[in-house]
């Protein structure tokens, strides 16, 4: 953790994801016991596994928001268009190079793509209805505008 990211932020930051989670399951609990009430296990089925597809993404898009706004915190502030004064030394000294960071669009591709990989397993290998997690994943969601909601409320 650097400087300019406090404790303060980081503890807020799990306080929104924790309630997130938290509405998560208790609003998926709820419909999944509503649906199994009424007679349809595969349904069920497919909106808890949808949940928690759904927030395995918002785990990992949070972390990897909050990671690019650290980042851009740490960076010093300065003119873009003009060079770093240690630009000289960058490009002839290799030990005072910056070591190169994968781009931030593989990292966010790679999760798209073992989310998606993800539900089609589940949609192919068991016997899982698409609109059981097409709710699971439209939960998730309202979970996160509630926990947001009243965060900002609170503030």
């Amino acid at each position: 953790m650097t400087d300019s990211v406090t404790p303060a932020i980081v503890r807020e930051r799990a306080e929104l994801v924790r309630s997130t989670f938290v509405y998560a399951g208790a609003g998926t609990a709820l419909s999944c016991a509503l649906v199994l009430a009424f007679g349809d296990p595969r349904l069920a089925l497919a909106i808890a596994l949808g949940a928690v597809i759904a927030a395995a993404n918002f785990l990992l898009l949070a972390r990897g928001i909050a990671h690019a706004i650290d980042r851009t915190l740490d960076e010093p502030e300065g003119d873009p268009a003009s060079p770093s004064d240690n630009a000289e030394v960058e490009r002839s000294d290799p030990a005072h190079k910056t070591p190169a960071r994968a781009p931030e669009g593989l990292r966010s591709g790679l999760r798209l793509a073992l989310l998606l990989l993800a539900m089609l397993g589940i949609l192919w290998y068991m016997p899982a209805r698409p609109e059981g997690l097409a709710v699971g994943v439209l939960l998730v969601l309202l979970a996160a505008t509630i926990a947001g909601y009243r965060h900002n409320r609170a503030i």
